[in-house]
């Protein structure tokens, strides 16, 4: 079987989703000499004499694929993640950079959007950029607002809530992918009136592009309805609560420098099920890590719902019961998480959501997973700069609920189209207080191994479990005697 359409190679499980891109390749190169494939074929050679409109495979190739070939593709500079704005301001990318100052936010460069001020980027700046965008939000009262962001290609938007410095905690809207112009939409909650700082990260990675914030007149957050809808104001026209304070100071970066020269398959084998050795499943086969006989887990999960988004249906949920949690420091909830790799789109999601307060109260999102971009197709934390990454081992992963949390109450969401997009959630704890985690230590006395370890200390066949409790505690190290080292031991500490 060959193939040959980028966009398929998920589906068709040869690699993950590859990109079209049209360039001249540099010199192939045989790097399986030995296969019969290779033979009479120079070690290196020209691949084309021309620019073709290239069909590229995905980064990520199943096991014991056998790439033959490569080839040298040369890229421009260009800009087309959160990620890379953030090394152009930090000089670790080379660009070019730009500055002016505004009192709107409504940036367009050539590209559509809703309101009509459309500032010219600084320094003319078309096609490729990143924009930095820094100010104050003036709140008159305290309470929980909405925010939108129309953009084109992506952006993210920070408020500085809790007045200790602009992070990845103060993340109100993040949309790092590549896209047409869309808007997208979050809340936040300001614990008094006064002065706010806010920043607005955004990029373009060709064509036309557009950045504007808008602030909702509606009180109580929530607010997801059409920028024409009348509830929303542009940042630096409002006339509710929420408005901006004073000048918004404005960055451009474009990208610059050589070409980047990057190695990429040209010919990759993949054995099929019969040969030897036998060629892997790519993109499935079963979860692993989990905790106790098994987790909850799902794929399709936006199908037969009455709560419809478009015409696929609504995402699913689990709901677990209150927890009291009042008067409780430093509350965390830890759970495992894992997933597929292969198909996600970018409106796919697993959400951790929180009610601090019990379900008729407002709720906050710990976490949501997704895909980074349209291209890159596994699911992330894009709440917290794209990590961790999820995979086919469950994995532990754990987030701060607010402080002054009284009836906890827990829900995961997710939304998956596929049958190949599956998502599954394991093991969900919630703890107080400080927590340290446990120790393993492994040394040999004579013949004897020994075990030193704190928490509680968990053996399997297999590394995929069953695990049980072996007994002991932290005073008293496991010796397993040399007449019993010749099974296989698979140990783990756990709180």
């Amino acid at each position: 079987m060959l193939v040959f359409s980028a966009l398929d190679h998920d589906d068709m499980l040869t690699s993950s989703i590859g990109i079209t891109a049209n360039f001249l390749p540099g010199e192939g190169r045989i790097t399986a000499p030995s296969h019969p494939v290779a033979t009479g074929i120079p070690p290196i050679f020209p691949v084309a004499d021309a620019a073709y409109n290239w069909n590229l495979m995905g980064e990520i190739l199943p096991v014991g694929s056998i790439t033959v070939a490569t080839m040298v593709r040369r890229i421009p500079p260009s800009v087309g993640s959160l990620g890379e704005v953030e090394e152009m301001i930090a000089g670790t990318k080379q660009a070019i950079k730009s500055a002016s100052t505004a009192t709107e936010l409504d940036f367009s460069d050539n590209g559509p959007g809703f309101w009509f001020v459309d500032h010219v980027l600084p320094g003319g700046a078309t096609g490729l950029w990143g924009l930095v965008v820094k100010g104050k939000l003036n709140v008159a009262a305290a309470g929980r607002y909405s925010f939108a962001l129309v953009m084109d290609d992506g952006a993210r938007l920070r408020i500085d809530a809790n007045r200790n410095g602009l992070g990845p905690e103060d993340n109100v809207i993040v949309e790092d992918a590549q896209g047409a112009y869309r808007v997208r939409y979050g809340d936040v909650t300001f614990p008094q009136a006064g002065l706010y700082d806010f920043e607005v990260l955004a990029f373009n990675s060709g064509g036309a592009g557009v950045l504007e914030m808008f602030v909702s007149l509606q009180g109580g957050g929530n607010d997801t309805s059409g920028i024409y809808s009348g509830t929303w104001e542009l940042l630096g026209q409002t006339s509710g609560p929420v408005g901006l304070s004073g000048a918004l100071d404005v960055e451009v970066y474009v990208p610059s420098g050589p070409d980047q020269e990057v190695i990429v398959p040209l010919l990759v084998l993949l054995n099929g099920p019969n040969d030897n050795p036998p060629g892997s499943v790519f993109g499935g086969g079963p979860f692993t890590g989990y905790e106790g006989t098994g987790f909850f887990a799902g794929a399709g999960l936006n199908k037969w719902l009455p709560e419809e988004i478009g015409s696929l249906g609504g995402y699913r949920a689990v709901r677990l019961r209150p927890v009291n949690v009042a008067g409780k420091e430093n509350v965390k909830v830890t759970l495992s998480l894992a997933a597929t790799f292969l198909d996600f789109e970018t409106s796919d999601f697993l959400d951790i959501i929180a009610y601090p307060h019990g379900v008729g109260g407002p709720e906050v999102r710990l976490a949501r997973y997704s895909a980074p971009s349209a291209a890159v197709k596994y699911f992330a934390d894009i709440d917290h700069g794209n990590v961790p990454r999820l995979g086919l081992e469950f994995q532990d992963v754990t987030y701060d609920v607010p402080a002054g949390a009284t009836t906890l109450v827990l829900e995961i969401r997710a939304f998956t189209t596929w049958w190949n997009e599956i998502v599954g959630i394991d093991h969900i704890r919630i703890t107080a207080g400080a927590r340290t985690p446990p120790t393993l230590a492994i040394t040999r006395d004579g013949t004897d191994i020994v075990l030193t370890f704190t928490g509680r200390l968990q053996s399997a066949p297999a590394v995929t479990g069953p695990w049980t409790d072996v007994p002991g505690n932290p005073s008293s190290p496991l010796r397993i005697p040399r007449a019993n080292q010749t099974a296989v031991h698979f140990f783990r500490t756990v709180n």
